[in-house]
């Protein structure tokens, strides 16, 4: 293997609410980005996180046949894992991909029915997807872009395959059924690259040099 919107849904489920009720009572200290509207499942319709660091994402399945999409910001090392909502039994799949949508990393059970990603990355934007056992991301020769078995495995991308097209699989996943997704090393697509933190703090040193030059010369 090789890996090297804070913006509340309007209308939030019961069961996604349910969900944000069972991250605890330090959920309020914690950075939980809520699923707003339905996340997409292809790499136009990824939803942008927001936030300097994310500790969770909370959303829920729309449909039998949905998977969701988050595009985060990793910059090291980093660890996601699932939690379902304690009244459900749903069995979920992790999956990272580059900004691009090529295959990074995958897992179905973990821990039992949850999965698990964790590595190391360099700075950058990234793809974090999540579904229910046998929706599989796919590309678009209709090629498998990870591994599906054994369940327990994490996975880089199997050979050859190209970027994500679509979701494709049998599931059995409940409409609403909300999920938590727990994670460390991980912020809002809206961080800027350190790199571009540093050109934009020279550049305005710059700018501040070039005034007091020329009020010194005036």
């Amino acid at each position: 293997m090789e890996f090297s919107m804070f913006t509340s849904r309007v209308l939030v489920s019961f069961v996604g609410a349910c969900s944000l009720v069972a991250l605890g009572s330090s959920a309020r200290a914690q950075n939980i980005w809520v699923e707003t509207t339905d996340a997409g499942q292809s790499i136009s319709t990824v939803q942008e996180t927001k936030g300097s660091k994310i500790d969770a994402i909370v959303g829920s399945f729309g449909t039998v046949s949905d998977a969701d999409l988050y595009c985060v910001r990793i910059n090291g090392a980093y660890d996601i894992h699932t939690a379902f909502n304690p009244s459900t039994t749903q069995d979920t799949q992790l999956f990272l991909f580059d900004k691009y949508g090529h295959g990074i990393q995958a897992n179905d059970d973990f821990y039992g029915l949850q999965s698990h990603l964790f590595g190391t990355l360099p700075a950058g934007e990234y793809i974090l997807g999540i579904s229910t056992f046998d929706n599989d991301p796919m590309d678009a020769s209709a090629h498998l872009i990870f591994p599906s078995y054994p369940y327990n495995g994490v996975y880089g991308p199997n050979a050859g395959v190209g970027p994500l097209a679509f979701f494709n699989g049998n599931t059995s996943v409940t409409p609403g059924s909300g999920y938590q997704i727990h994670t460390t090393g991980i912020a809002g697509c809206d961080v800027p690259e350190p790199g571009s933190i540093a050109f934009a703090v020279l550049s305005a040193g710059s700018v501040v040099g070039l005034i007091a030059r020329r009020r010194k010369m005036s």
